[in-house]
């Protein structure tokens, strides 16, 4: 499935997908048990993780739905958002 970050205000900070979207979620952003480049630079930012709001939709096209997902964001807004990498 694909999953998006957002802070308080609404703001994307990460669009991504995952095989197991509620592992991801749940150890990797949430938890942290596991190293996950994207919580670290979280981190390194001072994110309120208490405060973000995930987004999930399970799909049968993940990889088309996060290039969607992406193409719609740098269309509007010039860039992917901040804790995204280009897939």
């Amino acid at each position: 499935g694909v999953y998006e970050v957002r802070d308080e205000f609404g703001n994307i900070l990460h669009i991504g997908r995952a095989s197991n979207l509620r592992h991801r979620i749940r150890q990797a952003l949430v938890k942290g048990k596991s190293k996950h480049s994207t919580r670290e630079r979280m981190l390194k930012d001072k994110v309120d993780f208490k405060k973000l709001k995930i987004r999930w939709a399970k799909t049968e096209y993940p990889n088309a739905v996060e290039e969607y997902l992406h193409k719609k964001h740098k269309k509007i807004f010039g860039v992917l958002p901040k804790y995204s990498k280009v897939t």
